[in-house]
């Protein structure tokens, strides 16, 4: 028996608030622990967020983290998604086999024959041409069991609760095909006919509300575990009247933008509101990456809203922390920054 971890979309970056996605090389290493039947990892593409220009310490810690995970994991298969290159011969992570033998580092189809447990796997990457996607299965009338893949399907929901619009799933029975699909490429967790996205290990943008989680696949019998995956910070996009509405959605550590709805008699109060949800959240123990301030509507307003912007002349203080939101920086650069500031004067 042999059985492989799925996951996709991890979207590594060097940024210290995205530090905490690492931990998913323990959590995926503990799982090889503990089944010693796990002898593959599949991570079906989008390695990193950035296509490209990596900084040393990103590109280390992947690599030892990979290197780590290869002495309980015969075979780590790594596809190339859309994010991980400007285009498949461009690929960044392309080295890997270099590095270890135990990573397969995939930019084009390939057909892998597993002769000990009677499988057949095609493995597709991303590509610009996905109505091509199902061109590659193969016709010689031999069984082909499972396709893993990196691409988006019609009728697919995004993160934002969108419908993607993409490859056809009946084109996958067209060509015969009649196993199973797990694909990455969209974060959120689900089944569209034959496909099965596994989603993202975590949150990855602001608003996600899926509940994250890798499977576990047993390669003879088609099996899976659907396995949850805890102790990560969510990322909250909240929409509240009073900052004393925070408590009510978040947990220590997790990351929070913060929309207000205000009235017009409320709006002169802005500053003392985004100083109450900055207070709120140090509390909270959760860190803060931006307030935003909106026009409540009315019968009078139209439905789209836009953010109210002051016309007093902003402080220094003030600038520095509509840069650190900007740049997605965490609380602590803007506290260096406040620091230099008051030593400035």
């Amino acid at each position: 028996m042999a059985k492989a971890i799925i996951t996709a979309d991890l979207h590594l970056t060097s940024r210290p608030e995205d530090r905490y996605r690492f931990k998913i090389f323990e959590f995926l290493a503990g799982l090889a622990e503990k089944d010693r039947l796990i002898r593959y990892l599949m991570i079906l593409g989008d390695l990193t967020d950035k296509k490209d220009n990596h900084d040393s310490w990103l590109v280390n810690q992947i690599v030892e983290h990979l290197v780590h995970l290869s002495t309980n994991i015969n075979s780590i298969y790594l596809l190339y998604g859309n994010h991980d290159g400007y285009t498949a011969s461009q690929a960044f992570f392309s080295f890997l086999p270099l590095v270890s033998d135990s990573c397969i580092y995939i930019t084009r189809p390939k057909m892998i024959s597993y002769a000990r447990y009677d499988r057949r796997v095609l493995f597709i990457p991303h590509t610009r041409e996905p109505m091509r996607v199902t061109d590659v299965i193969p016709k010689d009338g031999k069984p082909l069991h499972y396709i893993f893949m990196h691409q988006t399907v019609h009728g697919a929901r995004a993160s934002n609760g969108a419908i993607m619009q993409g490859l056809p799933v009946a084109a996958f029975a067209a060509e015969g095909f009649t196993g199973r699909i797990f694909s990455g490429d969209i974060h959120v967790p689900q089944i569209i006919g034959p496909v099965t996205y596994v989603g993202a290990p975590y949150h990855i943008r602001f608003g996600d509300s899926y509940d994250p989680r890798v499977i576990i696949l047993d390669f003879e019998t088609g099996e899976c575990e659907s396995v949850p995956v805890t102790g990560f910070p969510r990322k909250h996009m909240l929409d509240i009247r009073s900052p004393d509405e925070i408590s009510q959605h978040v947990n220590k550590d997790d990351q929070v933008k913060v929309r207000f709805w205000l009235n017009d008699d409320e709006l002169t109060d802005w500053r003392t509101l985004r100083q109450a949800c900055e207070k709120e959240c140090e509390r909270l123990g959760v860190e803060l990456f931006g307030v935003e301030f909106h026009k409540r509507r009315s019968a009078e307003t139209s439905k789209d809203t836009e953010k109210i912007c002051s016309m007093v002349k902003p402080t220094d203080e003030e600038l520095l922390r509509t840069y650190c939101e900007r740049e997605r920086l965490s609380k602590s650069y803007f506290d260096a920054g406040v620091s230099i500031l008051k030593e400035d004067l």
